[in-house]
């Protein structure tokens, strides 16, 4: 009876090995998907071979899936294009918040099947050592084994180097997956059915390749999910976070490059505060919602305030907390003594300062999407115009400033007291009270004081800068 029952479990594993069980995840349906496969000796033993499959569109400049519920102490595996119609495989590992870097500890081998074809990149890979790693441990009988994603749409990376340079993920997802569920009889490759051949790279060694695999239902540039065992979802981020990180670069992109620098040289021009505070408090509010949606994004993958972008990007939007209170404190001054104080040279280039760090951190933060090159040419072109633009505005206040405390100095021109208009103009027949002496209004020492009052001119406001 025992030997009945053990030739019965056998022939179910080898008829479960026949029809290559596998589980499967698709983190982006049609587009980026997964799968596993344990052997029967592996799952008994608890260590051994791991078969897995990535496949993506070539859309995608590089996708991973990684071994644990984080990408710190994760054992990541990266695929993306070497250039010559077939595909790199990168193991990788992070610590904190770091980008992940190429490791050689995991034992892996590109398997056939693998390649670029018809617009999906394929990598079949078997693990020698994936039961447990430099962070980690994974049970290769577990039901419930948990797995990372991530991915960036783009250009093709183009290279063999396991150590190549990648910019940050756009996205990600995590999952588990019923490890019970992948179990196949025999320990070889379980995803071979083409017959075309070409060469992967990987971390340890060169495998053959020949064939593609997949289901993609008669369409190139698709996967197909095929008939297999689909893994449990614990969260998947979509398209959620790459949203934020468009409307974050394009709402700091407008306080700190158009909206801040605008307000600023408005008032050597046109000498109103009020456009001035008007313009500067709508940046400061759109400042404040581009550093909630990069808050958002930051905590959702666990970067904030573990990258230079983040840090700089904290300090500088809570910095400029402060500005509205200068800028308060020195209009106040100025409209009691027609002149700057300490507080306003305070105020001045203590905004300078902080719209500077702003246009850098940018930068910076352009750097750590890996946006591409139109984007980053705009951005530098834009922030170039705008600071001409106020470094030119600076200079003509500046010169209107000058020429203005000279003219009073030398009495000479349309500033000084003793201006006389064209014409020769008196303002009245009492030479006492002549335009020369007040511009044809009566003295304020012979206007009673009930009627006195502070006149203002646009020429008041030139020194608000």
């Amino acid at each position: 009876m025992r030997s009945l029952t053990s030739l019965l479990a056998s022939a179910s594993l080898l008829f479960a090995g026949s029809a290559s069980a596998q589980a499967r995840r698709c983190p982006i349906e049609g587009e980026f998907c997964m799968s596993v496969a344990v052997p029967q000796v592996s799952a008994q033993s608890g260590s051994g071979n791991l078969y897995f499959q990535i496949e993506a569109l070539t859309t995608y400049t590089w996708v991973a899936i990684g071994t644990g519920s984080a990408m710190s102490g994760s054992n990541i595996f990266v695929l993306y294009q070497d250039g010559n119609g077939n595909v790199t495989v990168s193991t990788r590992s992070a610590t904190g918040r770091t980008m992940p870097r190429f490791q050689s500890d995991t034992q892996i081998e590109v398997l056939a099947g693998s390649g670029v074809s018809n617009g999906v990149m394929r990598a079949n890979v078997v693990c020698r050592n994936c039961e447990s790693w430099r962070g980690g441990s994974m049970d290769l009988a577990s039901t419930a084994t948990p797995w990372i994603a991530a991915w960036r749409p783009g250009n093709p990376l183009n290279s063999p180097d396991t150590n190549a340079a990648i910019a940050q993920h756009a996205d990600f997802a995590q999952f588990r997956m019923d490890l019970t569920q992948a179990a196949i009889a025999q320990d070889a490759n379980p995803f071979l059915t083409g017959a075309n051949t070409g060469s992967g790279n990987t971390g340890n060694t060169n495998g053959n390749t020949n064939g593609n695999n997949g289901n993609n239902n008669g369409n190139p540039n698709r996967i197909g999910s095929g008939n297999l065992t689909d893994g449990e979802g614990i969260g998947s981020s979509g398209n959620r976070t790459m949203a934020l990180v468009r409307v974050h670069g394009i709402l700091m992109a407008l306080a700190f490059v158009v909206l801040y620098p605008v307000g600023a040289l408005l008032i050597p021009l046109v000498g109103r505060w009020y456009i001035h505070a008007a313009c500067q408090t709508l940046a400061f509010l759109v400042m404040w919602a581009g550093f909630g949606t990069g808050y958002a994004r930051a905590s959702a993958d666990g970067s904030l305030f573990k990258q230079g972008h983040t840090i700089l990007g904290a300090v500088v939007t809570f910095a400029m907390v402060l500005q509205p209170a200068l800028g308060l404190l020195h209009h106040r001054h100025y409209r009691k003594h027609n002149s700057r104080a300490v507080v306003s040279y305070i105020h001045i280039w203590y905004g300078r300062v902080l719209l500077l760090l702003g246009v850098v951190n940018g930068g910076l933060g352009l750097r750590l999407a890996g946006s591409p090159s139109p984007f980053v040419i705009t951005y530098a072109v834009l922030a170039a115009v705008v600071g001409a633009a106020y470094g030119a505005s600076t200079l003509i206040g500046s010169m209107r400033k000058s020429r203005e405390f000279q003219e009073k100095q030398t009495g000479n021109g349309p500033y000084s007291p003793n201006y006389a208009p064209p014409g020769g103009y008196t303002g009245g027949s009492n030479n006492n009270n002549t335009y020369n002496s007040n511009r044809g209004y009566p003295r304020r020492e012979d206007v009673p004081a009930q009627f006195q009052f502070q006149r203002r001119d646009r020429s008041d406001y030139r020194g608000y800068r």
